[in-house]
C-alpha cells in the first residue's frame, strides 16, 4: 500500500513541540520530544495525562502562519517559531 505524503510526515521521526493550555499547570510553555507522530503522543500523554493543548510537527512550529505573526506584531518574513510568537516557555 502506497503511503501518502501526509503520513510520511507523522511517521518521520522529528521532534515535535507539544503545548499547554490557559489554566494548566504548565500554562504558556511548551515541550519538546522526538519520534514519530504517535510515539511522541504516547509520551506526551504518560508524562501529563490529559493536560495539555497542541502538538506541532518541526515544519508547523518553525513556520507560524501570517495571521500569528501580524497578530503578534512580527513583520510577515521574520524567521521565527512558534515559541517567539506567542511567548512559550521551554520546559524540561
Amino acid at each position: 500500500m502506497k503511503q501518502s505524503l501526509e503520513d510520511k510526515k507523522t511517521i518521520k521521526k522529528q521532534n515535535w513541540y507539544f503545548t499547554f493550555g490557559s489554566g494548566q499547570a504548565h500554562d504558556g510553555c511548551y515541550i519538546t520530544f522526538y519520534g514519530s507522530q504517535e510515539e511522541t503522543r504516547e509520551k506526551m500523554f504518560n508524562a501529563f495525562g490529559k493536560k495539555w493543548s497542541m502538538q506541532y510537527s518541526e515544519e508547523q512550529w518553525n513556520n507560524p502562519s501570517e495571521h500569528s505573526k501580524q497578530f503578534n506584531g512580527f513583520e510577515l518574513n521574520a524567521k521565527v517559531t512558534m515559541a517567539d510568537v506567542w511567548g512559550w516557555k521551554q520546559i524540561h
